[in-house]
């Protein structure tokens, strides 16, 4: 399996490509984490990578788009900056594209996950909202009742990064962190990204 890691992970951007057309190569679930590891390819001896890789296995709580028969998954993610952002999460909405027989990550794309006092799945406002492609469509965030609070360590931020990482009204300013007030449940949350992301993709 790794001896062809190097191939695969050159080719990674053209699999994605190739495989823009296939929509059932896509699974996107809610999934717990149960691992995600690096490791270190195989690959030529003048070879740069210029991508960590990691090993994942998650628990599949709920399939949200595709076919994926197993409780739990394996794939792997790559990432430039180190450890992979999704990983830091205990739930998350995973984006996943198959390849080779192999389940791949689609870099950067996720939402951390948070229980909502009905027992749902939701997510704070999303970045994905500035897209173009988005604020032409009638996708919005809504008012999302926590059943924990959401918050995030917004301490050394300048007022222009919180300003555009925490914008009011969908963040609440309390005096280091920024609490989570508006976001969106799971569907719509997939639908943020396929109508963006992955639709300027070639997947829908």
């Amino acid at each position: 399996m790794r001896k062809i890691l190097f191939i695969l992970f050159i080719l990674l951007p053209f699999l994605s490509i190739q495989c823009q057309t296939e929509t059932d190569s896509i699974f996107v679930f809610i999934g717990e984490k149960i691992k995600v590891e690096q490791f270190t390819p195989q690959v030529e001896p003048d070879a740069i990578l210029m991508d960590a890789a990691f090993e994942a296995e998650y628990k599949v709580l709920k399939g949200i788009y595709g076919y994926y028969p197993h409780d739990t998954i394996h794939f792997e993610a790559y990432d430039h900056y180190g450890f992979p952002p999704f990983g830091k999460y205990k739930n998350v909405l995973l984006f996943l594209f198959q390849a080779q027989g192999e389940f791949f990550h689609m870099k950067y794309q996720f939402f951390p996950l948070y229980k909502t006092k009905d027992g749902r799945w939701a997510s704070c406002y999303s970045t994905d909202y500035n897209r173009e492609d988005i604020q032409r469509t009638d996708l919005k965030p809504e008012i999302i009742d926590f059943a924990e609070e959401v918050s995030f360590d917004i301490e050394g931020l300048s007022d222009e990064a919180v300003a555009e990482y925490y914008p009011s009204p969908y963040f609440m300013i309390e005096g280091n962190k920024a609490i989570a007030v508006w976001g969106n449940y799971v569907e719509d949350l997939f639908e943020l990204k396929k109508q963006g992301v992955l639709n300027a993709r070639g997947y829908f």
